[in-house]
């Protein structure tokens, strides 16, 4: 830290770490461009990869902090995303392994089985190092290759965890009540994870999807609006969830206990925009929507800070 703070450094503004399931993210956003920061930047994230002391005073500290966040985080809307994925994901580790873990088992977590993790999963094959800025890139290869060269991983390589596939399913529903929990009917189509690479092919696919739901948006929020309304909101997402399964999603609000013929309305409408088609004129204008948001992107892409660049990369 005090290292950080000589460096001009913040801890939360200007270092700051998040966990998601399939990843674990540090972030310098140093205050200067000079060889000393640099240097300083790159020793400190090739500490982090294999030198954490994991001192058992601060693991004691710590356990406390995220005790705290597990409890602020037990909300009536996480405990329906946490149920929503066990239904919809059944048997993988997607739905039985959240961020945070179970209060359980940050209560009885050791120091020990933290090492393990530590070594086991914090390794050269796994990890990605990504730095942006005004910076002479072949001097800072060389740098990158003098701080990350000799890392060798402290453990045998471990067996890839298997993210599983969606099961074959035939229609299912469930309910889910408590204390806070939304007015929202959902309807899940569940498809195994898209790890295809990055192509044209794919992202021609992709946004041709993209304009198919936005004007299955649009109809949504048109009946919504309209005076013999059914339902007071619904919308379609699409998307990938720990590389484990893609899944759409129609999600519709409802007043009271009016949830039939809210769902029933908006699955209707789905369908009709399925069976019988769009117009040509409702493509035209979400093609020239998007447009107007990439025309906007590529005219402001010389502002783009380099934190922001980092994180798209």
């Amino acid at each position: 830290k005090k290292s950080l703070e000589r460096l001009g450094q913040q801890t939360g503004a200007d270092t700051n770490a998040y966990t998601e399931q399939t990843q674990t993210v540090y972030k310098f956003d140093l205050a200067h461009n000079d060889v000393e920061s640099l240097d300083r930047g790159l020793l400190l994230m090739r500490e982090t990869c294999d030198k954490l002391t994991l001192d058992p005073k601060a693991f004691a500290a710590e356990r406390g902090v995220v005790l705290s966040e597990w409890r602020l985080s037990d909300t009536p809307a996480q405990r329906l995303m946490n149920a929503t994925m066990q239904y919809a994901l059944p048997q993988q580790l997607a739905s039985q392994r959240q961020t945070l873990g179970s209060r359980e088992a940050l209560e009885t977590a050791t120091v020990a089985s933290l090492r393990d993790y530590y070594h086991t999963w914090y390794r050269p094959e796994r990890t990605t190092v990504v730095i942006t800025g005004d910076i002479d890139v072949d001097a800072l290869d060389v740098m990158i290759r003098g701080r990350f060269g000799d890392w060798k991983a402290a453990s045998p390589k471990p067996r890839e965890p298997d993210l599983g596939t969606p099961a074959a399913r035939q229609s299912d529903a469930r309910m889910f009540t408590g204390s806070g929990i939304p007015s929202i009917a959902e309807l899940h189509w569940v498809t195994p994870y898209d790890d295809s690479v990055d192509s044209n092919a794919r992202e021609r696919r992709e946004l041709i999807r993209q304009v198919g739901f936005a004007v299955l948006n649009r109809r949504l929020q048109v009946a919504a609006a309209s005076a013999d309304r059914k339902f007071s909101q619904a919308s379609v997402v699409h998307g990938s969830y720990a590389r484990s399964a893609q899944i759409t999603a129609l999600y519709v609000d409802y007043d009271a206990d009016g949830w039939r013929p809210a769902l029933m309305a908006a699955e209707l409408l789905r369908r009709q925009t399925v069976e019988s088609g769009i117009q040509q004129a409702e493509v035209d204008r979400e093609i020239m929507a998007l447009r107007t948001q990439f025309r906007t992107a590529a005219a402001g892409a010389a502002t783009r800070t380099t934190p922001r660049l980092a994180d798209d990369l």
